[in-house]
């Protein structure tokens, strides 16, 4: 759970990154369009893969004193539903540029 939530940290990073990137070459949330439904949708998985660290995080301590282990498959079905819509997100994004 711990590499998850930092290749979590990894994805945030890269997202930044990214961020600055086009903003900085003139891509904003007003130059169209495409770009309006990118940030928004990349923004709105960043904060559901934000949620789901906080959530991995608490679950994990739980877990290390052998408490809710129930849990632990709860917040691995929410991170993979958080996977699973960016493997459909991203070639969408990708299409309608």
């Amino acid at each position: 759970m711990t590499a998850t939530i930092l290749m979590g940290f990894m994805f945030l990073v890269v997202k930044s990154i990214e961020y600055t990137t086009e903003i900085s070459h003139g891509f904003t949330f007003s130059k169209n369009l495409f770009w309006s439904f990118y940030f928004l949708m990349t923004g709105l998985h960043a904060s559901h893969v934000i949620a789901g660290m906080i959530a991995m995080f608490i679950v994990m301590r739980g877990a290390a004193k052998g408490k809710n282990l129930h849990r632990v498959e709860m917040v691995g079905l929410y991170w993979h539903f958080v996977d699973l819509v960016w493997i459909f997100l991203f070639p969408l994004l990708y299409i309608a540029k």
